[in-house]
């Protein structure tokens, strides 16, 4: 097998330059300037609420402004862009769907756990007082035997005397 011929694999074109066009990218900036929001980023756990309107700031937020944009944005047209947006805000969308449910379900199944943990405690203690019930019954049972021996030995011996008299 040779050389592959350079028709066959695909050429990206270069990234715009800035005198270009309206729709071109910005220029790369510093990291830490422009592209996130002044906001703190918060973790996937701990958000209150979604936010209407904020895919493209979230985007921006969870996807980071790459060459690998840069290269092949060129290729790509304003419709297409829009559609990966969207798919992308719909994505996001359904991951705070997603999150929100599992949110429920994770306090839902707390409360369960909360629910067995107090049964648990309560099947316990009635366990302890059955055993202390028992206990109790054991040494009345034993008192009884032992009541019950010293009778028949006080009636044998009420018999031996009646037999010498």
């Amino acid at each position: 097998m040779g050389p592959t011929p350079a028709a066959s694999v695909p050429q990206f074109p270069s990234p715009p330059r800035a005198d270009e066009g309206d729709d071109v990218l910005p220029p790369r900036q510093p990291p830490g300037l422009g592209l996130r929001s002044s906001r703190p980023r918060r973790t996937w756990g701990h958000s209150r609420s979604p936010e209407p309107g904020v895919g493209r700031e979230k985007l921006e937020r969870f996807i980071p402004f790459s060459s690998f944009w840069a290269s092949n944005a060129a290729a790509m047209s304003r419709e297409q862009m829009e559609s990966v947006v969207k798919t992308v805000e719909t994505l996001l969308a359904e991951a705070e769907q997603l999150r929100g449910r599992c949110r429920r379900q994770s306090e839902e199944l707390g409360l369960a756990v909360a629910e067995l943990q107090r049964e648990n405690r309560e099947l316990a203690r009635k366990y302890a007082q059955a055993e202390a019930e028992m206990e109790e019954m054991r040494k009345a049972l034993a008192e009884l035997i032992d009541i019950k021996m010293a009778f028949e030995a006080r009636e044998r011996q009420v018999r031996k005397l009646s037999k010498q008299l």
